[in-house]
């Protein structure tokens, strides 16, 4: 008895939201009633009381183009910079207040950075130098059990990953 990760009511294959659509169709119920940008707003800075967080989980999208547009037409930023599209900062998308995701290109690939409470991390060992790279997928930490920041991490994921319709009448879909 698996729930849908979008509207949580979907039981048995039948999503309640939706008039029983089946779980993928409700991903169409949970973008045009722009809950989208409700549960994942954009942000300008991050707040200064999570200006500790540290960085979790990274990882690149399958293929950026489509990635990228499909940010594009669910989110609709009002501004973006791509005046440096070999490595740059796009946006900062706050996941239900569990994590911080920020969206970067990086060698002109579309990549999500997650940063979490330390709390949300297990322990590991530090040393008096540690050198990182932006490299999507490397210098991965484990996170706890439970942790409330992955799943919402998957729910944003997918919806870049996955196609949606913009209008059902002519068949056109990002």
């Amino acid at each position: 008895m698996k729930k849908c990760m979008f509207c949580g009511n979907c039981i048995d294959g039948k999503c309640v939201a939706v008039d029983g659509a089946t779980p993928d169709r409700c991903v169409d119920y949970f973008i045009n009633t722009d809950k989208v940008r409700g549960r994942f707003p954009l942000i300008l800075s991050i707040p200064p009381e999570k200006s500790n967080w540290v960085r979790g989980i990274s990882f690149d999208f399958k293929d950026t183009p489509k990635s990228l547009y499909r940010f594009l037409f669910l989110w609709e930023p009002k501004n973006m910079d791509f005046s440096d599209m070999y490595k740059c900062s796009l946006v900062k998308i706050d996941l239900n207040g569990t994590g911080i995701v920020v969206l970067k290109l990086y060698k002109f690939e579309l990549a999500a950075y997650l940063y979490v409470p330390p709390s949300e991390l297990k322990p590991r060992p530090h040393y008096a130098i540690e050198v990182t790279t932006a490299i999507p997928a490397t210098e991965d930490e484990e996170f706890i059990q439970g942790s409330k920041a992955i799943e919402e991490l998957e729910i944003f994921g997918s919806l870049l990953e996955q196609t949606h319709v913009v209008y059902s009448g002519n068949d056109f879909e990002v």
